[in-house]
């Protein structure tokens, strides 16, 4: 069960190494109704277990789950609240403009700039504003996603990494 064979997935629960800490975790939920469970195996971590339950739609047991098991592996968790945005030219923010493709999900994230700001779009999900943290890391303010450009030997974009309750998933730019 807890073996990976594909992505990460073993049977029912996903296999990986977050910050050096290996977690084997599981979430689900229902209309209004969510969970997230993170098992941190290693005698190392105390062999922590969070559960997290919620009746809210969304990612939100899941990132509370995450911060949780930072908080009580030491580690330090910083709050959408205490990021601070840093000015970017247009010229910059034009960079990034264009659709990412998901990797892990038939997804594609569609990044665009509105009233001079960058936005996020994932799928049907409804557009988002992305601040910009440092020239290529962005970040949600309502929520714990960062979003990173990265850029290949050319200079051009290549890719973007979404990092959310300590998952990363990459998004290779399609157009």
């Amino acid at each position: 069960m807890t073996t990976p064979f594909k992505d990460n997935y073993g049977f029912g629960l996903v296999v990986r190494t977050v910050d050096g800490h290996k977690l084997i975790t599981h979430g689900g939920g229902i209309e209004d109704f969510n969970t997230s469970l993170n098992y941190y195996p290693d005698p190392a971590d105390a062999r922590l277990t969070v559960i997290v339950l919620g009746n809210l739609n969304g990612g939100t047991s899941d990132q509370i789950a995450s911060s949780l098991g930072k908080v009580a592996l030491g580690q330090t968790v910083v709050l959408p609240s205490e990021r601070k945005a840093v000015t970017l030219s247009p010229e910059t923010l034009s960079r990034y403009v264009g659709t990412y493709r998901m990797t892990d999900a038939p997804l594609d994230n569609v990044v665009a700039i509105k009233d001079g700001h960058l936005t996020t779009k994932l799928g049907n999900q409804p557009e988002l504003e992305l601040f910009p943290e440092s020239e290529t890391k962005f970040f949600l303010q309502a929520q714990p996603i960062t979003i990173t450009f990265v850029r290949n030997a050319a200079g051009a974009v290549s890719h973007l990494l979404l990092v959310q309750g300590g998952t990363e998933t990459r998004a290779a730019k399609v157009k």
